[in-house]
C-alpha cells in the first residue's frame, strides 16, 4: 500500500496533518474509539483550529521528530495556549491518572520523586500503596524485607511456601495443610 503524503501548498505536512485529523476525530466524532475520553468529557478543539489546518500549523509549527502534541492542562481543550510539542515520554507522564503527591507546598509526580531521590519508580509506587509517610517515601534508603512486608504472619502455609520461612509454627502449618490436602484427595478417590 503506498504511503499517504499530504501535500499542502507544495510542501509535505504528513505528520502535522495526521495529528490534526486525529485530534479532530477524538474531539468531534462520536464514532471514534477514543471519543469518550475527549469529546465525551468536554475536551474540544478551539474554533480557530477545528476547520482550519492552516491556523493549527501556524500556531504550533512543524512537529519535531519523536515529539507528540500535549495538552498542558488535561481538563481543558486543544488550543494555542494549552498545547505544546513534547517528547513522547513526557506526554505519557502527563495523563489524568498520573499520581501526584503533596510534598511540602509542591505536587510532585512519581517520576519526579524518583528523579529527586534516585529510587526506581516501582519503589515509589510500592511505598505509596503501602501508605508510607512522606519522609519515608522520599528516603533514599531501602528497607529490610521484613519491614516491607509489614506484619509477618508466622504459622501460615503461605509464609512457609512464598517466603521460605522455616520456623516451627510455619512448618507445622505446612504439615497440616498438606495432610488436609491428602485427606481431600483420598475422599475424592473414594467417592468416584
Amino acid at each position: 500500500m503506498p504511503k499517504i503524503v499530504w501535500k499542502y501548498h507544495g510542501k509535505k505536512y504528513e505528520m502535522e496533518k495526521r495529528v490534526w485529523h486525529g485530534m479532530r476525530a477524538r474531539c468531534h466524532n462520536p464514532n471514534n474509539h477514543a471519543y469518550y475520553r475527549y469529546g465525551g468529557r468536554g475536551i474540544f478543539m478551539c474554533d480557530e483550529w477545528r476547520n482550519n489546518f492552516d491556523q493549527f500549523y501556524e500556531d504550533m509549527g512543524p512537529k519535531p521528530q519523536g515529539f507528540d502534541l500535549d495538552r498542558i492542562d488535561n481538563d481543558k481543550g486543544y488550543s494555542k495556549e494549552n498545547c505544546r510539542w513534547v517528547p513522547r515520554i513526557e506526554n505519557c507522564r502527563n495523563t489524568r491518572n498520573t499520581v501526584k503527591v503533596q510534598v511540602g507546598d509542591q505536587l510532585l509526580k512519581i517520576h519526579e520523586i524518583a528523579e529527586l531521590t534516585g529510587q526506581k519508580e516501582s519503589t515509589i509506587t510500592y511505598r505509596l500503596k503501602k501508605n508510607f509517610s512522606v519522609e519515608r517515601l522520599l528516603s533514599k534508603e531501602s528497607y529490610p524485607k521484613q519491614e516491607r512486608r509489614a506484619e509477618v504472619k508466622h504459622g501460615t502455609y503461605s509464609e512457609y511456601q512464598r517466603f521460605n520461612c522455616r520456623c516451627e509454627p510455619c512448618k507445622e502449618a505446612a504439615s497440616i495443610y498438606k495432610r488436609a490436602g491428602y485427606k481431600r484427595r483420598q475422599l475424592a478417590k473414594q467417592s468416584q
